[in-house]
């Protein structure tokens, strides 16, 4: 190699050692002048406050929540927010409830919203010394709401009349009124008196029959209870009412009913008969008892439905299977044991309390053909039926052959405990509809049985809303 380029060598090592020093260099001042700069820095402060987000909503019994998120860079800046609570999604018209916090949530109670009602909520924050409120405001996108306090104790059914009632609840000393809506109608005020506080309960008169009512419980403006009933219907009147007297034969008088009558019976009387009563000829009446705490008491040995019937309906009754309501007597089979043909139109057992059968209250039975269109149990007590403490004798509805036929069955609003057998065997011939609902049973089904049974038949609809079935009577027992 020649001396000139071995110096053209150096030269080029010596330029480059030099460019890397330069930009070390230049490196070294940015970081010495950066770090200067990072000590000059201040908290970010936003001309306007940023819009809370993530606003979410708790409902409860008598207290609701709302939170959110803190605004964005408002540490330190002592963000005040304003909470808005509407009771529509739009939040129209004027705020239900307005609270002003420096917090980041709130609770509401139902002295400042009304119970069983759905809000929604909004917020936004305020403005700061160095900042504007928030343009917008964070909403939320669920619903919540209180569902209040239940107070009310359950409305006594035998102290509910056609025109009355008597409303009970937990005591408390601060009540102050009662307001009853009758459906359809204005709401009326009852103030309590100290009598009535003390005593938790009062008895309202002056009421329409026939009619749903619900009745709300205040203390304040706070709603502690809310409970409907439906009052009584009226005692019957016309020229087809019979009303039957304590020592009146009924047995007597059913044989002989003239169509469509009615017979008014007396609270605390007691009818009975020793032989079955055999019904006229296109039968169709009413037995109604007078409400009250004392239902009137039927201790019949049977009725037998002529070959072409109406509506039959029991309503307000106690229908025993004790001869004479003796519990130390006799216990009887059955209420209706068809055995002859009949075409009936309804049997409905009304608000009333059927017990202490041997077997059934309707049993269909022989080739002769016996067709129900109707039969129904609504808000009745059925209990001790068809009980031997084993398989039970006979269902609570029972046709085992294939000429009866129950068409339409519907079990609603009652309560059957202690059934021996089941509830419904149906098993030799369809239905068209079986209807459970609002309805508890206890201690139904015995060993072996079911508690519905149409073995191969079609029961046409079968549905069962809001049913309790408690244990069995049998552990052997079968579901339906």
């Amino acid at each position: 190699m020649n001396i000139n380029s071995h110096k053209k060598i150096i030269n080029m090592r010596l330029f480059q050692n030099i460019k890397f020093t330069a930009l070390a260099a230049i490196i070294v001042i940015i970081w010495l002048g950066a770090c200067k700069k990072s000590e000059d820095l201040k908290p970010f402060v936003p001309e306007r406050v940023f819009t809370p987000t993530a606003v979410s909503v708790a409902g409860g019994d008598t207290v609701g929540s709302v939170s959110w998120k803190a605004s964005l860079f408002s540490t330190g800046q002592k963000v005040n927010y304003t909470v808005e609570v509407y009771d529509n999604k739009l939040f129209t018209g004027t705020a239900a409830y307005t609270e002003s916090t420096d917090s980041l949530n709130i609770k509401v109670n139902d002295s400042k919203l009304q119970v069983r009602k759905y809000y929604w909520a909004r917020v936004k924050a305020n403005a700061t010394a160095n900042s504007q409120a928030s343009i917008g405001w964070g909403v939320s996108i669920d619903s919540f709401r209180l569902t209040g306090e239940q107070l009310f104790l359950s409305v006594n059914e035998d102290l509910l009349t056609e025109s009355s009632v008597q409303l009970r609840w937990k005591p408390a000393p601060d009540f102050t009124k009662i307001v009853l809506t009758r459906t359809g109608g204005t709401a009326t005020d009852y103030t309590l008196s100290a009598g009535e506080i003390t005593a938790a309960q009062k008895t309202i008169t002056g009421l329409t029959p026939s009619s749903v009512y619900t009745a709300e419980i205040f203390k304040g403006a706070a709603s502690k209870g809310i409970i409907s009933f439906t009052t009584r219907s009226p005692v019957p009147t016309g020229a087809n009412v019979v009303t039957v007297g304590p020592t009146d034969d009924l047995a007597a008088l059913l044989a002989a009913a003239a169509p469509n009558a009615v017979f008014v019976l007396a609270q605390g009387s007691l009818h009975k008969a020793d032989a079955e009563v055999i019904l006229p000829a296109n039968a169709s009446f009413s037995i109604w008892g007078h409400y009250g705490p004392n239902r009137a008491v039927i201790a019949f040995n049977g009725l037998r439905l002529p070959t072409t019937a109406g509506n039959i309906r029991f309503e307000n009754v106690d229908i025993t299977g004790y001869q004479n309501n003796d519990v130390a007597g006799t216990k009887r089979n059955y209420i209706f044991n068809q055995s002859a043909a009949t075409t009936t139109e309804s049997i409905v057992f009304e608000n009333s309390i059927i017990r202490n059968l041997v077997n059934t209250p309707i049993r269909l039975q022989t080739a002769a053909g016996q067709t129900i269109n109707n039969f129904t149990f609504n808000k009745c007590q059925i209990f001790d039926i068809g009980n031997n403490g084993a398989n039970g004798t006979y269902a609570l509805i029972h046709s085992n052959v294939a000429t009866g036929k129950i068409n339409n069955i519907r079990i609603t609003n009652s309560t059957a405990y202690d059934i021996g057998y089941g509830v419904i065997l149906h098993n030799a011939a369809p239905s068209t509809l079986v209807l459970i609902s609002n309805s508890t049973f206890e201690n139904t089904t015995g060993n072996g049985r079911y508690f519905i049974d149409y073995n191969t038949q079609t029961a046409g609809s079968i549905t069962l809303t809001n049913v309790i079935v408690g244990k069995t009577l049998s552990p052997a027992a079968i579901p339906a």
